[in-house]
């Protein structure tokens, strides 16, 4: 994928950014602490930042970058994509919306809002639909048994395998598991 054709800025993210970012997805996914090395982050955009989790050497990016640039290539991310953020004007502030990546699922392993289930229940995932389950189905569910819009929940097969992020709604001795981004997404081209 690429961006429009404009001068984009490749630089570390700031601490600043770094606690909004940690705070959020701490939030979000019910995290004691999370294992994501600031100085490896940095963040590409104009306008929004892609941030992307980076582990070679700076000067060398930014070399690249130009070069891709001149060929009239315009990438939306060097290294691996972990969110996407979007700033908008809101009355006299700005707010930040932060949208997580399939990728940021490598640094939210420990985290406690997970469910785990079968192979089976997880290939319906995959199509992207939201699946009714019986409570006893699910072998490991870890976090708050709440309807809150506002949470996601990392779900996993029993084998190990992380399959994307969905939100859960319990009704009686029922999870209706509606997936947010799922390996299926890609192979849907994002629908």
């Amino acid at each position: 994928m690429q961006t429009k054709k404009r001068k984009l800025e490749f630089n570390p993210i700031n601490p600043k950014l770094y606690n909004i970012i940690t705070a959020y997805l701490k939030k979000k996914f019910n995290c004691d602490s999370l294992d994501i090395p600031i100085e490896r982050l940095f963040a590409l955009g104009n306008g929004f930042l892609t941030v992307c989790y980076f582990s070679g050497n700076l000067e060398a990016a930014k070399i690249t970058l130009s070069g891709l640039q001149a060929q009239g290539l315009h990438p939306y991310c060097l290294g691996v994509p972990l969110l996407i953020i979007k700033y908008t004007k809101h009355k006299n502030s700005k707010k930040i919306k932060i949208k997580p990546l399939f990728n940021l699922i490598n640094f939210l392993k420990n985290c406690k809002n997970k469910i785990i289930l079968n192979e089976r229940i997880v290939q319906k995932l995959s199509y992207g639909k939201p699946i009714d389950v019986d409570l006893r189905e699910i072998k490991s569910y870890i976090g708050e048994h709440e309807n809150n819009k506002s949470k996601l929940y990392v779900i996993e097969t029993d084998t190990g395998i992380t399959i994307g992020f969905s939100r859960i709604f319990v009704y009686e001795n029922k999870a209706r598991i509606v997936p947010v981004l799922d390996i299926g997404w890609y192979l849907r081209e994002g629908k």
